[in-house]
């Protein structure tokens, strides 16, 4: 209906009296409709599209469609190769050589599908299998009292000496290599709500057992109070549809599906982050199926302009090796966003040194509890943190912490899985905010003014929900925040008390007025190697070494600062995106960025910025398929678009001048390729793209 309205579509499975102009059906009932004296004539339709046409339907269903005076259509997203070769001559095709075909790497190219990023895990019972000989006493012990079945006599079998690899997660589970494989998982994969909660995963299982034990080592690991929940959905559990309604819901919580088949096909869950191979997969056919489940794309996945970019497929069995390019999981980061939830943490123990009385016994008391929410067995522990763990879990512990001891903490604790990341991800957002502005009063931060005014944005939105009762009993303390003066004179006593009247009706607050709080999850760049500047080289770093490092840690912020996606995908950015780019240049730790920047200060920082991110290929050719959308292009005028569209993508701006020059002369000059009209389309084009890395006014 949604791309054909007025077809009156048919569901035959539902009502197979029912008329419309497009019947929507499966083989066997409609095999049973078809005939002289039954419901479908041989005339009846004039086009048959057949779904999943992989599958071998020559042999089954041959007479079903020659039966009908039709033209057929044959549709698969299954490689080339492993399509049945009676299907290709079904539809006078031949062995690998389809009609048309649009493949994956295309798909991906064009902007419809995200691309994934591969890992290969390993294990070395999964690899080798498990050798009695090989365990320790304590695991032959065990070992030797197992339940290992019976004979046909009802006679307890003896112990095998191996388990040999194929037999894992099939004959032996082990509960320390799901835990290690869940807690990697955990660790890398792709997060959201501000990185304290896992993105959508789905973890393939090989049996119901193996489903049901990785599900309860993964409540082990996050307990549901963490704020994310893990279900086995499968063909054996009570009310499957319900939960697969459930995790397709992005605000169910249900973010952790652990399938053995049901959710290998079929299902499309566009938040879907994070795929997990733990069981072989045979069939590659039914493995490119399954990598499927995460190319969908997802808009503002990660707040509002912050799309989904990409995947990641974690792979425990050797699955991978039917890609090509894929990488050692050994010698990956994975994801490395650091979480609001570990920021906010970091925040109040440097805010300690500062604080006497109520004010740091309360701020003790919060990272105590934090602490204590903390499972001490959790793998997610690390050895090195656990003696950090214990010691701090004892107030006195923070008495005189500053320094290195300060350091050290934060280095061994704030990552640790706290009950908080449980909590609504806008009140955590605006804890961080406004524990921000409470150090800020101590020690300067270059980003006090533009917290407060993010703080004074809110403050704002909240006025105009004085309606909702919750939100007007707090209308005194708005007010008085929004006293042009407040920001100046406002105390630690007085951030505090606004952080914990109001962190519980933020959520309150449209989600479009919302932008000012989803800022940069502030990733951890990987180390930057320094560059040996010689005698005889100067003292200054090459301007184009600066852009490439700059532009290589910006790639790092672009998939979570909302300020910078909105400069790569031409969306319109305001003052507070401004703020917020001049900061990543004065915060990026990359050598002479500053003085780049001081350098082309004739230029707004949007436009300075693209010229070294670009701009997202998809959102350039967008522009100029509107402007072209009633032209019919010739090959050469194809060749020129599509160059003209990859220039502004990597470049992030153009002149319209440059159109006379190389590389756009390789083809002719424009005014002899195109009409004098469509030059000036293309010139308004680049124009707008231009102009919308300037801030409004």
């Amino acid at each position: 209906m949604e791309h054909l309205p007025g077809s009156n579509p048919v569901n035959l499975l539902a009502n197979k009296e029912a008329t419309g102009q497009v019947y929507v059906s499966t083989y066997n009932t409609m095999i049973d409709m078809v005939g002289p004296t039954e419901r479908f004539g041989s005339f009846d339709f004039d086009l048959i599209v057949v779904d999943e046409a992989h599958r071998s339907i020559y042999q089954r269903y041959r007479r079903l469609f020659e039966y009908f005076d039709a033209a057929v259509v044959g549709l698969t997203a299954t490689p080339r190769s492993n399509v049945d070769h009676n299907t290709y001559r079904f539809f006078g095709c031949e062995p690998g050589a389809p009609t048309g075909y649009y493949g994956l790497d295309k798909a991906i190219e064009d902007g419809y599908l995200v691309a994934p990023k591969l890992f290969r895990g390993d294990s070395l019972f999964m690899r080798q299998g498990v050798k009695y000989s090989e365990l320790s006493s304590e695991e032959q012990l065990e070992w030797d009292m197992k339940d290992w079945g019976s004979d046909e006599s009802g006679d307890p079998l003896e112990a095998p000496g191996e388990i040999t690899s194929a037999e894992m997660n099939r004959v032996l589970y082990n509960l320390d290599t799901i835990r290690q494989v869940l807690a990697q998982v955990i660790e890398r994969g792709i997060k959201v709500g501000g990185a304290d909660r896992l993105g959508k995963t789905i973890i393939f299982a090989r049996t119901q057992r193996h489903a049901e034990l990785i599900a309860e080592v993964f409540r082990t690991l996050l307990p549901p109070a963490a704020g994310t929940r893990c279900e086995v959905i499968t063909h054996g559990v009570k009310d499957a549809e319900g939960l697969i309604d459930r995790f397709k819901d992005p605000a169910s919580g249900l973010d952790v599906a652990v399938s053995v088949d049901m959710l290998d096909t079929g299902i499309d869950v566009p938040e879907v982050l994070n795929l997990v191979f733990f069981k072989p997969v045979h069939s590659p056919v039914k493995f490119w199926q399954m990598v499927g489940r995460g190319t969908r794309l997802c808009p503002d996945l990660f707040g509002p302009g912050a799309d989904k970019q990409e995947f990641f497929i974690f792979d425990y069995c050797d699955n991978i090796d039917q890609f090509e390019g894929t990488e050692d999981f050994s010698s990956a980061t994975g994801s490395k966003q650091t979480s609001v939830v570990e920021r906010g943490f970091a925040k109040r123990i440097l805010q300690l040194q500062y604080l006497e009385g109520e004010d740091r016994a309360a701020v003790v008391e919060s990272l105590l509890a934090d602490l204590r929410s903390v499972p001490e067995d959790s793998v997610l522990v690390p050895p090195a943190s656990k003696p950090y763990l214990a010691r701090y879990k004892v107030s006195g512990a923070w008495n005189g912490i500053r320094g290195d001891a300060a350091s050290l903490a934060i280095d061994h604790l704030a990552h640790l899985p706290m009950a908080r990341a449980g909590e609504e991800e806008q009140a955590r957002r605006f804890d961080l905010l406004l524990w921000t502005l409470e150090l800020g009063l101590f020690e300067p931060d270059p980003r006090q003014v533009p917290n407060f005014k993010k703080l004074a944005v809110l403050v704002e939105a909240l006025l105009d929900k004085t309606t909702i009762p919750a939100v007007a009993q707090q209308a005194p303390l708005l007010e008085e925040m929004s006293a042009p003066d407040w920001s100046t004179n406002a105390t630690y006593e007085e951030l505090e008390l606004a952080r914990r009247a109001l962190r519980g009706l933020i959520k309150t607050i449209d989600r479009g007025k919302r932008k000012a709080v989803i800022t940069d999850f502030e990733d951890e760049l990987g180390g930057l190697t320094a560059v040996e500047v010689t005698a005889t080289g100067g003292t200054e770093i090459e301007a184009s070494v600066v852009e490439e490092r700059l532009r290589q840690a910006l790639e790092a912020e672009a998939a979570t600062n909302l300020s910078l996606r909105k400069l790569r995908s031409g969306k319109p950015i305001n003052t507070y995106d401004v703020d917020e780019l001049e900061r990543l240049v004065a915060e990026c730790h990359v050598e002479g960025a500053e003085q780049l920047r001081e350098s082309h200060v004739e230029e707004s920082i949007g436009r300075f910025l693209r010229g070294i991110v670009g701009m997202d290929e998809p959102t350039v050719r967008a522009e100029f398929d509107a402007i072209l959308a009633d032209t019919t292009l010739n090959s050469v005028q194809i060749q020129f678009v599509d160059l003209l569209v990859g220039y502004i993508a990597r470049n992030g701006v153009l002149e319209t001048a440059e159109l006379t020059r190389p590389p756009f002369d390789e083809y002719g000059n424009v005014v002899d390729i195109f009409s004098d009209n469509t030059v000036r389309a293309i010139g308004q084009g680049i124009r707008q793209l231009t102009l919308s890395a300037d801030a409004a006014s």
